[in-house]
């Protein structure tokens, strides 16, 4: 078997981003705009989804910031790339609530404010899992055609 190439962009580059860009932000807007709808009435929902999607717009810019100094060997690297600047974006975002309660404390004690935000941090890097998906799929490529590579022992090379 031959050396594995890393991924690399789609080509035209700026097409697929955008289009990786925006399919993401929909899909992680449309995921918490049906959780938090379940959990809230629908005018907080949507505002919490736009919100979400927001924020999710820091850690898709930071994604695709990321790939472009070190490209990912695999969809599975991507993907966790993804899910890690997801979850830093979502942690100093619960670091912003938290810091707000400290300035007006609650009943609340400090054990049960860190449980409810360990779970929405956990939360909000699990509803990141699908747009993470969906980003790395639009814009990465690993089709040594498409690099303009072609791999060792092949009859293109």
């Amino acid at each position: 078997m031959g050396r594995r190439l890393p991924m690399t962009y789609r080509r035209p580059v700026a097409v697929f981003i955008s289009a990786g860009l925006i399919a993401a932000l929909v899909l992680h807007g449309l995921s918490w705009l049906m959780v938090a709808g379940i959990l809230t009435p629908p005018p907080q929902a949507f505002g919490e989804a736009l919100r979400q999607v927001g924020l999710g717009l820091w850690w898709v810019l930071a994604s695709l910031f990321l790939w472009s100094f070190h490209m990912p060997d695999s969809r599975l690297k991507a993907a966790a790339m993804t899910l890690a600047c997801a979850l830093f974006i979502g942690l100093v975002g619960s670091l912003s609530v938290v810091i707000a309660q400290i300035q007006n404390p609650s009943d609340y004690s400090a054990s049960v404010r860190f449980m409810v935000l360990l779970s929405v941090l956990l939360g909000q890097t699990a509803l990141a899992i699908p747009a993470s998906a969906v980003l790395q799929w639009i814009v990465l490529s690993s089709d040594p055609k498409l690099k303009g590579l072609s791999p060792p022992g092949s009859a293109e090379s």
